[in-house]
């Protein structure tokens, strides 16, 4: 029964997305009528080098963010090329944002938490312990309450760019090897995660931590180096074979909905003619829903298919022990934000101020 709940979960977010999507969808760059006359000679193409250091190639993930890229080409009248490269294959995954300040490469597919050695709050914005459940809420901190406008100076003081910002439609729960049935279950067991929930697992929960990026994880799960993890959603769990060597999904997951981006180098993207920078922002932006929703429902799938050809087990940890989760989180939420910046303190000020009914729920 719980897992059809999860399921039924999955497909209501993913309506959700499409009708969040509509408006954004209309917004799609339509030709410039003010551009410059045809002379006749063909426009100089521009290519740049992008690595998706979530994605391996070949993975639904990665195939979206060619179609993105594909998206990109058509609308700036084929000016901009970017030629995507698959997690690790340019760059280790996390140094991919320190590569686009360098300009070494030109952009990623990445989240904050990789690079919060050099903008700390990103920690906290990628994996929130006990953060929203519902894409709608996530989306309305960033566009509607704020976040963009506190975020951004932080990625251009770097040198870099934000351009569109990618909300996993369902929260990445924690795969274990092992049952965790209860909250005392993560005493001692050697946990990789990334983020804030990291620290909070670790402070609070008494896990012993393991860094390790994504393509490291099916083997260190299967000799034992971990006994569990979160990553990702369903679809790129899946794509790595994770429900291979943890077969247990555990419920509500540990942190909110995860927030994935696509971030230039700025040098780079002002140097663009004006025109393909704003084909390139539209574009972008347009495009955002469209891979949450065709996300959401390619993770429905993938986790439909863990439970039913896999035998994979979703463990819901108990309501009562859930209530005293959500305590530990908000008092986590304020400490961190205290210890890193003012920035941070207000990004959870208005975290605070409308989320109060958007957090992760308790199993019944």
């Amino acid at each position: 029964m719980r897992n059809k709940r999860l399921i039924t979960l999955l497909g209501s977010v993913c309506l959700i997305v499409v009708l969040a999507a509509l408006p954004f969808m209309a917004a799609c760059p339509a030709p410039d009528d003010g551009a410059a006359p045809d002379d006749g000679a063909a426009p100089e193409v521009i290519e740049w080098r992008f690595q998706a250091a979530v994605a391996p190639a070949g993975s639904f993930n990665y195939k979206l963010v060619e179609e993105w890229a594909d998206l990109v080409w058509e609308s700036t009248n084929h000016q901009l090329k970017i030629n995507w490269y698959p997690a690790g294959s340019l760059v280790p995954d996390e140094d991919t944002f320190t590569a686009i300040c360098s300009n070494a490469i030109q952009g990623h597919y990445s989240l904050a938490a990789y690079y919060t050695g050099i903008i700390p709050e990103g920690d906290m914005i990628s994996e929130q312990p006990g953060g929203p459940l519902d894409w709608y809420w996530f989306q309305k901190l960033w566009y509607v309450w704020g976040w963009e406008e506190l975020w951004e100076p932080l990625v251009n003081a770097e040198g870099a760019k934000t351009l569109c910002m990618f909300f996993d439609p369902s929260a990445a729960p924690i795969r274990s090897t092992i049952p965790i049935r209860h909250l005392s279950d993560f005493e001692g067991l050697k946990l990789r995660s990334g983020g804030g929930f990291a620290r909070f697992a670790g402070d609070y929960l008494g896990a012993k931590l393991v860094d390790l990026v994504g393509a490291e994880l099916y083997t260190a799960a299967q000799m034992g180096t971990i006994d569990a993890f979160d990553y990702a959603t369903g679809t790129l769990d899946f794509d790595w074979g994770f429900h291979e060597v943890a077969p247990y999904i555990i419920m509500p997951p540990g942190c909110g909905i995860n927030r994935c981006d696509i971030v230039c180098n700025l040098e780079a993207f002002n140097a663009l003619p004006k025109d393909v920078q704003a084909a390139l922002v539209d574009t972008s932006r347009a495009y955002s829903p469209v891979f949450t929703w065709k996300l959401g429902e390619q993770d429905r799938i993938a986790t439909q298919r863990m439970i039913d050809e896999f035998n994979n087990e979703i463990i819901f940890i108990p309501a009562d022990e859930w209530v005293q989760y959500q305590e530990y989180a908000q008092e986590f939420r304020v400490k961190e934000a205290e210890r890193v910046s003012p920035t941070l303190v207000k990004m959870f000020e208005i975290y605070e101020e409308h989320l109060p009914d958007a957090l992760i729920p308790c199993a019944d």
